[in-house]
Protein backbone atom coordinates (compact mmCIF):
# COMPACT_ATOMS: atom_id res chain seq x y z
CA UNK A 1 0.00 0.00 0.00
CA UNK A 2 1.00 3.79 -0.23
CA UNK A 3 2.18 4.29 3.15
CA UNK A 4 1.88 7.87 3.65
CA UNK A 5 -1.09 10.52 2.13
CA UNK A 6 -1.99 13.71 2.75
CA UNK A 7 -4.05 15.88 1.31
CA UNK A 8 -4.67 19.84 1.57
CA UNK A 9 -7.11 22.71 -0.02
CA UNK A 10 -7.28 26.02 -0.11
CA UNK A 11 -9.63 28.59 -1.44
CA UNK A 12 -7.54 31.41 0.32
CA UNK A 13 -7.29 34.05 -3.28
CA UNK A 14 -4.20 34.95 -2.94
CA UNK A 15 -2.22 31.94 -4.95
CA UNK A 16 1.41 32.16 -2.94
CA UNK A 17 -0.81 31.67 0.08
CA UNK A 18 -3.32 29.46 -1.19
CA UNK A 19 -0.67 26.86 -2.40
CA UNK A 20 1.29 27.24 0.40
CA UNK A 21 -1.43 26.81 3.03
CA UNK A 22 -2.23 23.80 0.98
CA UNK A 23 1.18 22.36 1.01
CA UNK A 24 1.25 22.54 4.88
CA UNK A 25 -2.15 21.20 5.13
CA UNK A 26 -0.98 18.61 3.35
CA UNK A 27 2.42 17.42 5.38
CA UNK A 28 0.83 17.63 8.40
CA UNK A 29 -2.19 15.13 7.20
CA UNK A 30 0.93 13.08 5.80
CA UNK A 31 3.01 13.05 9.34
CA UNK A 32 6.18 12.98 7.29
CA UNK A 33 9.00 15.40 7.28
CA UNK A 34 10.15 15.03 3.84
CA UNK A 35 7.44 14.44 0.69
CA UNK A 36 8.22 12.45 -2.56
CA UNK A 37 5.24 13.46 -5.05
CA UNK A 38 2.55 16.26 -5.21
CA UNK A 39 -0.18 16.75 -7.18
CA UNK A 40 -1.52 20.05 -7.83
CA UNK A 41 -4.92 20.62 -9.35
CA UNK A 42 -6.01 24.73 -9.01
CA UNK A 43 -8.90 25.93 -10.34
CA UNK A 44 -7.96 28.60 -13.32
CA UNK A 45 -8.21 31.69 -11.38
CA UNK A 46 -4.75 32.10 -9.86
CA UNK A 47 -1.68 32.66 -10.86
CA UNK A 48 0.39 29.17 -11.57
CA UNK A 49 3.82 30.61 -11.11
CA UNK A 50 2.94 32.05 -7.90
CA UNK A 51 1.57 28.44 -7.32
CA UNK A 52 4.44 26.68 -7.59
CA UNK A 53 6.26 29.33 -5.74
CA UNK A 54 3.76 28.70 -2.64
CA UNK A 55 4.27 24.76 -2.36
CA UNK A 56 8.06 24.92 -3.04
CA UNK A 57 8.28 26.93 0.24
CA UNK A 58 6.69 23.85 2.12
CA UNK A 59 8.02 20.95 -0.12
CA UNK A 60 11.40 21.88 -1.74
CA UNK A 61 12.46 18.61 -2.76
CA UNK A 62 8.93 16.84 -4.05
CA UNK A 63 8.10 15.75 -7.26
CA UNK A 64 5.83 17.71 -8.61
CA UNK A 65 2.74 17.28 -11.19
CA UNK A 66 -0.45 18.71 -12.28
CA UNK A 67 -2.74 21.25 -14.27
CA UNK A 68 -5.96 23.43 -13.84
CA UNK A 69 -9.34 23.12 -13.90
CA UNK A 70 -12.77 24.07 -14.26
CA UNK A 71 -13.44 22.94 -10.43
CA UNK A 72 -11.67 21.07 -8.13
CA UNK A 73 -12.65 18.36 -5.87
CA UNK A 74 -12.28 19.31 -2.11
CA UNK A 75 -13.22 16.19 -0.13
CA UNK A 76 -16.98 15.94 -0.74
CA UNK A 77 -17.24 19.31 -2.23
CA UNK A 78 -16.39 20.73 -6.35
CA UNK A 79 -15.39 24.23 -6.26
CA UNK A 80 -14.86 26.74 -8.50
CA UNK A 81 -12.21 28.59 -6.79
CA UNK A 82 -9.88 26.56 -4.70
CA UNK A 83 -6.43 24.11 -4.96
CA UNK A 84 -5.51 21.05 -3.72
CA UNK A 85 -2.58 19.25 -3.04
CA UNK A 86 -2.21 15.81 -2.94
CA UNK A 87 1.28 14.57 -1.06
CA UNK A 88 2.33 11.34 -1.27
CA UNK A 89 5.83 9.53 0.63
CA UNK A 90 6.22 6.02 0.06
CA UNK A 91 8.79 3.00 0.13
CA UNK A 92 6.61 0.96 -2.30
CA UNK A 93 5.77 3.68 -4.68
CA UNK A 94 7.98 4.02 -7.93
CA UNK A 95 7.50 7.03 -9.99
CA UNK A 96 8.82 8.84 -13.20
CA UNK A 97 7.49 12.19 -14.70
CA UNK A 98 8.03 13.26 -17.96
CA UNK A 99 6.50 16.02 -20.44
CA UNK A 100 6.20 17.50 -23.73
CA UNK A 101 5.77 21.12 -24.32
CA UNK A 102 4.51 23.18 -27.53
CA UNK A 103 2.70 20.38 -28.81
CA UNK A 104 1.27 22.38 -31.45
CA UNK A 105 4.32 22.87 -33.18
CA UNK A 106 5.09 19.08 -33.07
CA UNK A 107 4.05 16.28 -34.69
CA UNK A 108 1.64 15.58 -32.00
CA UNK A 109 2.02 11.53 -32.05
CA UNK A 110 5.55 12.02 -31.60
CA UNK A 111 4.87 14.52 -28.71
CA UNK A 112 3.18 11.69 -26.78
CA UNK A 113 6.57 9.36 -28.25
CA UNK A 114 8.90 11.99 -25.97
CA UNK A 115 6.77 12.02 -23.15
CA UNK A 116 6.13 8.67 -22.44
CA UNK A 117 10.06 8.11 -23.20
CA UNK A 118 10.93 10.60 -20.37
CA UNK A 119 8.77 9.38 -17.85
CA UNK A 120 10.54 5.74 -18.80
CA UNK A 121 13.53 6.59 -18.51
CA UNK A 122 12.81 8.50 -15.15
CA UNK A 123 11.36 5.55 -13.64
CA UNK A 124 13.88 3.33 -11.65
CA UNK A 125 12.11 0.16 -11.70
CA UNK A 126 11.08 -2.77 -14.05
CA UNK A 127 7.76 -2.59 -12.36
CA UNK A 128 5.22 -0.42 -14.39
CA UNK A 129 1.66 -0.60 -13.58
CA UNK A 130 0.20 2.90 -14.83
CA UNK A 131 0.51 5.88 -16.49
CA UNK A 132 -1.28 9.04 -15.51
CA UNK A 133 -1.23 11.72 -18.10
CA UNK A 134 -2.69 15.78 -18.26
CA UNK A 135 -2.99 17.49 -21.24
CA UNK A 136 -3.95 20.98 -22.72
CA UNK A 137 -7.63 20.67 -23.14
CA UNK A 138 -7.65 22.55 -26.37
CA UNK A 139 -5.22 20.50 -27.59
CA UNK A 140 -7.60 19.53 -30.86
CA UNK A 141 -6.00 15.65 -31.74
CA UNK A 142 -5.63 14.95 -28.52
CA UNK A 143 -5.92 11.21 -29.79
CA UNK A 144 -2.62 11.07 -31.48
CA UNK A 145 -0.72 11.93 -28.41
CA UNK A 146 -2.42 9.20 -26.52
CA UNK A 147 -1.33 7.03 -29.30
CA UNK A 148 2.17 8.02 -29.08
CA UNK A 149 2.19 7.35 -25.10
CA UNK A 150 0.73 3.51 -26.25
CA UNK A 151 3.61 3.53 -29.18
CA UNK A 152 6.55 3.54 -26.39
CA UNK A 153 4.22 1.68 -23.21
CA UNK A 154 2.23 -0.55 -25.21
CA UNK A 155 -1.70 -0.68 -26.91
CA UNK A 156 -2.56 -2.44 -23.81
CA UNK A 157 -1.52 -0.51 -21.24
CA UNK A 158 -3.41 1.83 -19.03
CA UNK A 159 -3.67 5.23 -19.64
CA UNK A 160 -5.66 7.34 -16.96
CA UNK A 161 -5.85 11.19 -17.03
CA UNK A 162 -7.67 14.43 -18.13
CA UNK A 163 -7.55 17.27 -19.73
CA UNK A 164 -6.97 20.09 -18.27
CA UNK A 165 -9.73 23.27 -18.34
CA UNK A 166 -10.23 26.49 -17.62
CA UNK A 167 -13.95 27.15 -16.77
CA UNK A 168 -15.18 27.34 -20.32
CA UNK A 169 -13.26 30.33 -21.50
CA UNK A 170 -11.41 28.46 -23.64
CA UNK A 171 -8.97 30.27 -23.61
CA UNK A 172 -5.74 28.64 -21.98
CA UNK A 173 -4.97 25.90 -19.92
CA UNK A 174 -1.71 24.87 -17.18
CA UNK A 175 0.24 22.05 -16.85
CA UNK A 176 2.43 21.73 -13.80
CA UNK A 177 5.44 19.81 -13.85
CA UNK A 178 8.07 20.27 -11.52
CA UNK A 179 8.86 23.99 -11.21
CA UNK A 180 8.01 24.79 -14.56
CA UNK A 181 4.31 25.87 -15.80
CA UNK A 182 3.62 25.07 -19.33
CA UNK A 183 0.74 25.39 -21.59
CA UNK A 184 0.35 24.05 -24.84
CA UNK A 185 1.55 20.68 -23.00
CA UNK A 186 1.38 17.10 -21.58
CA UNK A 187 3.29 16.06 -18.52
CA UNK A 188 2.73 12.57 -17.33
CA UNK A 189 3.65 10.05 -14.57
CA UNK A 190 4.57 6.66 -15.02
CA UNK A 191 3.62 4.58 -11.97
CA UNK A 192 5.28 1.24 -10.79
CA UNK A 193 4.03 -0.69 -7.21
CA UNK A 194 3.45 -3.99 -5.94
CA UNK A 195 0.29 -2.44 -4.35
CA UNK A 196 -2.25 -2.25 -7.19
CA UNK A 197 -4.56 -0.12 -8.66
CA UNK A 198 -8.31 0.03 -9.80
CA UNK A 199 -9.86 2.05 -12.67
CA UNK A 200 -13.78 2.38 -14.08
CA UNK A 201 -14.99 5.08 -16.38
CA UNK A 202 -18.89 5.52 -16.70
CA UNK A 203 -20.45 8.13 -18.19
CA UNK A 204 -24.27 7.10 -18.03
CA UNK A 205 -25.73 8.50 -21.25
CA UNK A 206 -27.79 6.61 -23.77
CA UNK A 207 -28.54 6.30 -27.38
CA UNK A 208 -31.30 7.23 -28.80
CA UNK A 209 -33.17 7.31 -32.74
CA UNK A 210 -30.95 5.19 -34.92
CA UNK A 211 -27.33 5.50 -35.75
CA UNK A 212 -25.94 7.73 -38.48
CA UNK A 213 -22.60 7.44 -40.33
CA UNK A 214 -20.10 11.07 -40.29
CA UNK A 215 -19.54 10.79 -43.77
CA UNK A 216 -17.04 14.04 -43.87
CA UNK A 217 -14.98 15.51 -40.82
CA UNK A 218 -11.83 17.08 -39.80
CA UNK A 219 -9.89 16.17 -36.57
CA UNK A 220 -12.44 17.55 -34.08
CA UNK A 221 -14.92 18.98 -37.14
CA UNK A 222 -17.94 16.95 -37.65
CA UNK A 223 -18.58 18.54 -41.41
CA UNK A 224 -21.20 15.95 -42.47
CA UNK A 225 -23.59 13.21 -41.36
CA UNK A 226 -25.29 11.12 -43.54
CA UNK A 227 -24.25 13.05 -46.35
CA UNK A 228 -25.93 16.21 -44.87
CA UNK A 229 -24.76 19.50 -42.87
CA UNK A 230 -23.75 18.09 -39.46
CA UNK A 231 -26.20 20.29 -37.35
CA UNK A 232 -29.22 18.65 -39.37
CA UNK A 233 -29.39 15.65 -36.81
CA UNK A 234 -30.10 18.40 -33.79
CA UNK A 235 -32.59 20.21 -36.31
CA UNK A 236 -34.20 16.53 -36.86
CA UNK A 237 -34.51 16.09 -32.92
CA UNK A 238 -35.24 19.76 -31.78
CA UNK A 239 -36.47 21.63 -34.82
CA UNK A 240 -35.59 25.00 -33.48
CA UNK A 241 -34.08 24.53 -30.58
CA UNK A 242 -31.16 23.76 -32.26
CA UNK A 243 -30.19 27.47 -33.13
CA UNK A 244 -29.34 26.89 -29.15
CA UNK A 245 -25.92 25.25 -30.36
CA UNK A 246 -24.86 28.23 -32.14
CA UNK A 247 -25.83 30.92 -29.92
CA UNK A 248 -24.33 29.55 -26.99
CA UNK A 249 -20.38 27.65 -26.83
CA UNK A 250 -21.62 23.85 -25.13
CA UNK A 251 -24.72 25.08 -24.13
CA UNK A 252 -27.09 23.26 -22.17
CA UNK A 253 -28.22 21.16 -25.51
CA UNK A 254 -25.60 19.52 -26.03
CA UNK A 255 -24.57 18.84 -22.32
CA UNK A 256 -28.00 16.85 -22.50
CA UNK A 257 -27.51 15.38 -25.92
CA UNK A 258 -24.21 14.93 -26.90
CA UNK A 259 -22.79 12.12 -29.90
CA UNK A 260 -21.86 9.10 -29.28
CA UNK A 261 -19.38 7.63 -31.23
CA UNK A 262 -19.87 3.81 -31.37
CA UNK A 263 -16.31 2.26 -31.47
CA UNK A 264 -16.23 -1.34 -32.93
CA UNK A 265 -15.00 -4.13 -30.54
CA UNK A 266 -16.32 -1.89 -27.46
CA UNK A 267 -19.11 -2.23 -25.59
CA UNK A 268 -20.19 1.47 -24.17
CA UNK A 269 -20.09 4.28 -26.67
CA UNK A 270 -17.53 7.32 -26.10
CA UNK A 271 -19.20 10.70 -25.94
CA UNK A 272 -18.19 13.57 -27.74
CA UNK A 273 -19.41 17.47 -26.58
CA UNK A 274 -20.63 19.88 -29.68
CA UNK A 275 -18.78 23.14 -28.00
CA UNK A 276 -20.19 25.12 -30.81
CA UNK A 277 -21.22 25.48 -34.78
CA UNK A 278 -19.78 26.80 -37.35
CA UNK A 279 -22.17 28.94 -40.12
CA UNK A 280 -21.87 26.64 -42.67
CA UNK A 281 -23.46 24.11 -40.22
CA UNK A 282 -19.85 22.09 -39.09
CA UNK A 283 -20.13 20.78 -35.41
CA UNK A 284 -17.35 21.28 -33.56
CA UNK A 285 -16.29 19.30 -30.99
CA UNK A 286 -14.40 18.49 -27.38
CA UNK A 287 -12.43 15.25 -29.43
CA UNK A 288 -12.08 13.82 -32.40
CA UNK A 289 -14.05 12.11 -34.79
CA UNK A 290 -13.51 10.47 -38.06
CA UNK A 291 -14.62 9.96 -40.78
CA UNK A 292 -16.70 6.84 -41.03
CA UNK A 293 -17.99 6.84 -37.33
CA UNK A 294 -21.15 5.12 -36.22
CA UNK A 295 -23.10 7.87 -34.25
CA UNK A 296 -25.67 8.78 -31.99
CA UNK A 297 -27.30 11.44 -30.28
CA UNK A 298 -27.61 10.29 -26.57
CA UNK A 299 -29.51 11.41 -24.12
CA UNK A 300 -28.30 12.04 -20.07
CA UNK A 301 -30.15 13.55 -16.56
CA UNK A 302 -28.55 14.24 -13.75
CA UNK A 303 -29.71 10.51 -11.98
CA UNK A 304 -27.56 9.42 -14.97
CA UNK A 305 -24.54 11.27 -13.82
CA UNK A 306 -24.33 9.76 -10.14
CA UNK A 307 -25.26 6.52 -11.27
CA UNK A 308 -22.43 6.35 -13.75
CA UNK A 309 -20.58 7.82 -10.76
CA UNK A 310 -21.57 5.22 -8.42
CA UNK A 311 -20.32 2.23 -11.17
CA UNK A 312 -16.74 3.58 -12.09
CA UNK A 313 -16.41 3.37 -8.13
CA UNK A 314 -17.72 0.07 -8.40
CA UNK A 315 -15.77 -0.92 -11.12
CA UNK A 316 -11.87 0.48 -9.50
CA UNK A 317 -12.61 -1.35 -6.36
CA UNK A 318 -12.96 -4.62 -8.15
CA UNK A 319 -9.46 -3.68 -9.69
CA UNK A 320 -7.73 -3.59 -6.06
CA UNK A 321 -8.99 -6.95 -5.52
CA UNK A 322 -10.65 -7.25 -2.12
CA UNK A 323 -6.88 -4.58 -1.31
CA UNK A 324 -8.42 -1.36 0.39
CA UNK A 325 -8.10 1.88 -1.03
CA UNK A 326 -4.98 4.06 0.28
CA UNK A 327 -6.30 7.34 -2.04
CA UNK A 328 -8.72 8.09 -4.87
CA UNK A 329 -8.44 10.45 -7.60
CA UNK A 330 -11.31 11.63 -9.79
CA UNK A 331 -11.15 12.98 -13.27
CA UNK A 332 -14.50 14.27 -14.07
CA UNK A 333 -16.33 15.98 -17.05
CA UNK A 334 -16.64 19.82 -16.62
CA UNK A 335 -19.40 19.54 -18.35
CA UNK A 336 -21.58 17.01 -15.89
CA UNK A 337 -20.58 19.62 -13.36
CA UNK A 338 -22.18 22.05 -15.48
CA UNK A 339 -25.80 19.99 -15.91
CA UNK A 340 -25.18 18.99 -12.10
CA UNK A 341 -24.86 22.40 -10.72
CA UNK A 342 -25.46 22.44 -7.24
CA UNK A 343 -25.80 18.19 -7.17
CA UNK A 344 -22.22 17.81 -8.22
CA UNK A 345 -21.00 16.80 -5.01
CA UNK A 346 -23.29 13.77 -4.89
CA UNK A 347 -21.71 12.17 -7.58
CA UNK A 348 -18.51 12.69 -5.71
CA UNK A 349 -19.91 11.07 -2.38
CA UNK A 350 -21.41 8.58 -4.70
CA UNK A 351 -17.75 7.42 -4.89
CA UNK A 352 -16.74 7.91 -1.75
CA UNK A 353 -19.51 6.07 -0.38
CA UNK A 354 -18.03 2.61 -2.27
CA UNK A 355 -14.26 3.70 -1.07
CA UNK A 356 -15.17 4.63 2.43
CA UNK A 357 -15.60 8.10 3.62
CA UNK A 358 -12.25 8.08 4.88
CA UNK A 359 -10.45 7.19 2.34
CA UNK A 360 -8.35 10.77 0.76
CA UNK A 361 -9.76 11.66 -2.45
CA UNK A 362 -8.36 14.58 -4.67
CA UNK A 363 -9.07 15.78 -8.09
CA UNK A 364 -10.76 17.92 -10.55
CA UNK A 365 -12.86 18.88 -13.58
CA UNK A 366 -11.68 18.81 -16.84
CA UNK A 367 -12.09 18.95 -21.12
CA UNK A 368 -11.56 15.06 -21.19
CA UNK A 369 -10.92 12.66 -19.92
CA UNK A 370 -8.17 9.61 -20.57
CA UNK A 371 -9.00 5.53 -19.95
CA UNK A 372 -9.58 2.67 -21.47
CA UNK A 373 -13.01 1.37 -22.53
CA UNK A 374 -12.32 -2.27 -20.76
CA UNK A 375 -11.10 -0.80 -17.12
CA UNK A 376 -11.34 -4.27 -15.43
CA UNK A 377 -8.92 -6.25 -17.75
CA UNK A 378 -6.64 -2.92 -18.80
CA UNK A 379 -7.19 -4.55 -22.67
CA UNK A 380 -7.59 -2.47 -25.80
CA UNK A 381 -6.30 1.13 -26.34
CA UNK A 382 -7.02 4.45 -24.21
CA UNK A 383 -9.66 6.84 -25.97
CA UNK A 384 -10.09 10.78 -25.21
CA UNK A 385 -13.79 10.69 -23.45
CA UNK A 386 -16.19 13.70 -22.98
CA UNK A 387 -19.04 13.73 -20.11
CA UNK A 388 -17.49 10.90 -18.49
CA UNK A 389 -16.37 10.06 -14.93
CA UNK A 390 -12.85 8.49 -14.14
CA UNK A 391 -12.33 6.86 -11.04
CA UNK A 392 -8.41 6.19 -9.86
CA UNK A 393 -8.07 4.06 -6.68
CA UNK A 394 -4.41 2.97 -5.24
CA UNK A 395 -3.83 0.45 -2.79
Amino acid sequence: MVEWIGVGTSREKDSFRAAREAAVLAKAALKQENIDLAFIFSSIQYNPENIIKGARQIMPAAKIIGCSGSSIIMSGTAEEFGLAILAIKSDSLKFGLGYSSNISEKVVRAAGQELAKMSLSNLKSINRDIFIMFTDGLIKNSSELILGVEDVLGRSFPLIGAASSDNFKFSETYQYYQNNVFTNACVGILLGSSSGFGFGIKHGWKPIGKPREVTSSEANVIKKIDNEPAINMYRDYFGKEAQELQKTKLSRLAILYPMGLNIPGEDEFILRNVIEVTDEGFLVCQGEVPKGSEINLMLGSKDFCIQAARDAALEAKKGLKDKPASLIIIFDSAARKKLLGRSASSEINAVRDVFGRNVPVSGFYSYGEIAPLKAAGHRGTSYMHNETVSVLAIA
